[in-house]
């Protein structure tokens, strides 16, 4: 087989579907490719399900400058980000 009849793959597998697997079976998809997702938990995705009881906290409530203040030297350009996209607005995204 010559290299101008090599055919890429149609059908992609995933493993984990955490949010990077969520993300990249999305970008698969999106580039036309039939894509296979296998996930060990309950469901994909069960990061966001649980939302607020781990590393993915969609409620934190303390004030814009306390909680910018956290982020030290850095609380100014958190606090730039923050203007842009704040804690409501990622809620209402989400």
């Amino acid at each position: 087989m010559s290299n101008s009849e090599v055919h890429p793959p149609r059908r992609v597998a995933v493993i984990g579907g955490g949010p990077a697997g969520l993300f990249a079976a999305e970008r698969l998809r999106a580039a036309g490719l039939d894509v296979d997702l296998y996930e060990a938990k309950g469901s994909p995705g069960r990061k966001f399900l649980i939302a607020g009881k781990g590393g993915l906290n969609l409620t934190h409530s303390d004030p814009r400058p306390l909680f910018d203040g956290r982020y030290r030297e850095q609380a100014a350009n958190v606090g730039l980000w923050l203007d842009g996209f704040d804690a409501q607005a990622l809620r209402d995204w989400a």
